[in-house]
């Protein structure tokens, strides 16, 4: 706090962190927000794709992907549980693609599931990530339900819009807010399987609405 009061300007990256500061007796006029952004000259709409074979994943069907850190926060056995619910729809495949703290066990829960439609990948280059993305018909974001989390805004999203992929966006709060203003994608509550699930399954039925999203 005194360096905020020190400061001659203060920049946050939410409007929540914002408004933290101001409840904390931080000048309002002093505070800007500068959100975390993209590369446009890197991540756009006419990235080629990478080859699926080169993932590890199936030919065909359609690829739903979480791209990031499996880590604590991430809750990613709410992703596991769903892709366990579609498992009968054998057009739809998951990867989940990044490293963290949760990766050997997120592993070990999936073969416990015995889920046939995901695949894991590790860690690649950020940047061949546009080529990642631009092979999904859905980006999934995901955080385990926790208030904090309200006040984040994944940077993956602005990522996954600028190469035009939809978003399944399970995070609730400002980031929440911005893909519903940019029509960008589906928003529901963190760890819930089974909205997950319906909300996956609806858009692979929707290419329209997907493509949509995307654009």
């Amino acid at each position: 706090l005194w360096l905020y009061r020190r400061a001659r300007q203060v920049i946050v990256v939410t409007e929540a962190f914002r408004q933290d500061l101001m409840d904390r007796g931080v000048p309002e006029a002093k505070i800007h927000i500068v959100r975390n952004a993209v590369d446009l000259e890197v991540f756009h709409d006419q990235v080629t794709p990478m080859a699926r074979g080169e993932l590890g994943l199936p030919e065909g069907g359609l690829l739903f992907g979480y791209i990031g850190t499996t880590g604590m926060a991430h809750g990613l056995e709410t992703v596991l549980k769903a892709a366990s619910l579609v498992q009968s729809r054998t057009d739809i495949h998951f990867l989940i693609l990044g490293e963290g703290a949760r990766r050997a066990s997120l592993e070990q829960e999936a073969r416990a599931l015995q889920l046939t439609n995901l695949t894991f990948h590790d860690y690649v280059p950020h940047n061949r990530i546009p080529s990642v993305l631009a092979t999904l018909d859905a980006s999934i974001v995901h955080l385990r339900p926790d208030p904090v989390f309200l006040t984040v805004i994944p940077s993956k999203i602005f990522e996954s819009m600028a190469v035009g992929v939809p978003l399944v966006h399970a995070v609730e709060g400002e980031s929440a807010d911005l893909v519903r203003e940019a029509g960008a994608g589906v928003c529901l509550p963190g760890g819930d399987a089974e909205q997950l699930a319906k909300a996956l399954t609806q858009m692979a039925d929707d290419p329209e609405g997907r493509a949509s999203m995307g654009a």
